[in-house]
């Protein structure tokens, strides 16, 4: 894997963004290089771009833009780190992190609730992406078994 970036959306994304963006995709270039790239929404709620090329500084400001392009066409929103995405038996919700506390406390969310970590990208994979809220840097605001 080259390089991977993880947008978490406001709300799912419609079936024909995946084709939107590969469109829109499709002229990006690093130095007048061009960028061969994958492009998948997961869960309906994450759009992730591979580069399966190199790409340059200038590259991922290329990018941003033309994600950000496309998703305000779809009245579609990047969320940023702050909000965390879990799963749910009804499908995705989230929360600002400040409010994971209370959601604990109500049982909302427990150790096993599986989150979505999208600033997982720094190790180069998806590993962690899903992960259960206890094995992840929220896991600070369970209670300490007594």
């Amino acid at each position: 894997m080259q390089s991977l970036w993880i947008f978490p959306l406001n709300r799912p994304a419609p079936d024909s963004l995946e084709e939107l963006l590969r469109a829109a995709l499709a002229g990006w270039q690093a130095h007048k290089q061009p960028v061969q790239s994958c492009v998948t929404v997961v869960d309906a709620y994450f759009v992730i771009v591979e580069a399966l090329s190199d790409t340059s500084g200038c590259g991922i400001d290329w990018l941003q833009k033309a994600v950000t392009e496309v998703l305000t066409t779809q009245e579609l929103e990047v969320l940023d780190a702050a909000e965390v995405l879990y799963q749910t038996p009804q499908g995705i919700s989230r929360v600002h992190f400040q409010h994971v506390p209370e959601l604990l406390a109500n049982g909302t969310l427990t150790a096993g609730t599986v989150v979505y970590d999208h600033t997982c990208v720094h190790r180069g994979t998806l590993d962690g992406f899903r992960t259960p809220l206890g094995q992840t840097w929220l896991s600070r605001y369970l209670s300490p078994i007594s």
